[in-house]
C-alpha cells in the first residue's frame, strides 16, 4: 500500500499498514506463563477549545459527565474504509476493536480511568485478511491511564505499550491511541445550553506525517435525563507535515452521536466521512469511511 493511500483511511488502516511489507515489525513471540514487557509513552493534550455558537432554547443546563469510581464500560468500534485511486474502488478491511473503560477515580473536576484494548480483529474473508489479523495482534494488551475533564475533554494519557516490535509500529500504534482518547469523545460546553444548541470543537492531530486541522460542530437536538442526542458536522483540511505525502486534502462528514452524561465515551456513534487528497496539482485519492461505535455499562 502506497504512502499516500495511509493518509485517507482512519487511523486503524494506517497502523495496519506499518511495515506491511517487513516481517520485523511484527511483535516477537512471548510465552503466555508471563506478561509481555512494555514499554511506557506519555501523552498531554492541549485543552480543547469549544465556542458556542447559539446556546439553545430555554430551559439550559451545564452538561457534565458524572460518573463514580468503579464504573465499567466496554466501547466496541467498527471501521469499513472504502479507497478509489483515480477511478477504482476499493474496498478495505473491516476493523473491529474493543476497549475496556474502568474509571478508578472522581475528584475536582478530573476522571481518571484505566484503559485496555482486549480485543482487535478483521472479518472472516476480508481483504488481505492475514496480514490485517497479523497487524491488528499488536494492538491486544495495550493499556492507558487516562484524566479527562467532566466535559469530556482529555488531559494526558500514559500508554504501556508490549516491546518486541519495530518502532515505526510502535508509533503508529502511539498514533491510534492517541486518536481514541481525543477523537471518540464528545466535547460539551462549559456554558449552559438547552435543545437546538451548536458548539465547535477545534481539533489538530498528526497521522502518518500529515497534519489533520480543523472544527467539528455539534448541534443538540434532544436530551433525554441523561442521555444526549447529538448531530455531528466534520469539516477537516489535511496538510502535509513535511514529508510530501500529499499537497493537501479534506476530510468532511457527519455523525449521529447519543451520549450519556454517566458514559465516558457515547453511547453510540455513527458516522460516515469522505477523504480527498491532491498531490501534484490534483485529486488523486478518495476514500469514504462508515464508523460504528457503541459502549455498555458492565
Amino acid at each position: 500500500m502506497s504512502r499516500i493511500l495511509l493518509v485517507v483511511i482512519p487511523l486503524l488502516s494506517g497502523l495496519l499498514a506499518a511495515g506491511c511489507s517487513d516481517d520485523s515489525e511484527r511483535p516477537r513471540e512471548e510465552s503466555t506463563a508471563t506478561p509481555r514487557p512494555t514499554k511506557t509513552t506519555k501523552v498531554s493534550f492541549e485543552p480543547g477549545k469549544v465556542v458556542v455558537l447559539d446556546p439553545g432554547t430555554e430551559p439550559r443546563r451545564r452538561l457534565r459527565l458524572s460518573l463514580r469510581a468503579g464504573h465499567l464500560e466496554t466501547t466496541t468500534l467498527t471501521t469499513v474504509p472504502t479507497v478509489a485511486d483515480g477511478k477504482n474502488g476499493k474496498p478495505g478491511a473491516p476493523v473491529h476493536v474493543t476497549v475496556r473503560t474502568h474509571v478508578t477515580k472522581v475528584a475536582h473536576g478530573r476522571i481518571t480511568v484505566e484503559q485496555e484494548i482486549t480485543d482487535a480483529h478483521t472479518d472472516p474473508g476480508a481483504p488481505d485478511e492475514q496480514r490485517v489479523t497479523a497487524r491488528l495482534a499488536t494492538l491486544a494488551g495495550v493499556t492507558m491511564t487516562t484524566v479527562f475533564t467532566t466535559r469530556g475533554h482529555p488531559v494526558r494519557t500514559q500508554m504501556r505499550i508490549p516491546r518486541g516490535m519495530s518502532r515505526e509500529a510502535r508509533r503508529r500504534i502511539e498514533e491510534f491511541c492517541a486518536w481514541v482518547t481525543a477523537q471518540l469523545t464528545a466535547p460539551l460546553p462549559e456554558e449552559p445550553v438547552g435543545i437546538g444548541a451548536r458548539w465547535q470543537v477545534a481539533s489538530v492531530f498528526d497521522q502518518a506525517g500529515v497534519t489533520t486541522s480543523g472544527a467539528d460542530t455539534f448541534t443538540l437536538v434532544a436530551s433525554d435525563k441523561d442521555v444526549l442526542t447529538l448531530r455531528m458536522l466534520l469539516d477537516r483540511k489535511l496538510t502535509d507535515g513535511g514529508t510530501g505525502v500529499i499537497d493537501r486534502g479534506g476530510r468532511s462528514g457527519h455523525a449521529d452521536v447519543a451520549v450519556s452524561l454517566t458514559s465516558l465515551y457515547p453511547v453510540r456513534w455513527e458516522s460516515e466521512t469522505t477523504t480527498a487528497i491532491e498531490r501534484d496539482g490534483k485529486i488523486g485519492v478518495t476514500s469514504e469511511t462508515t464508523t460504528v461505535l457503541t459502549t455498555s455499562a458492565e
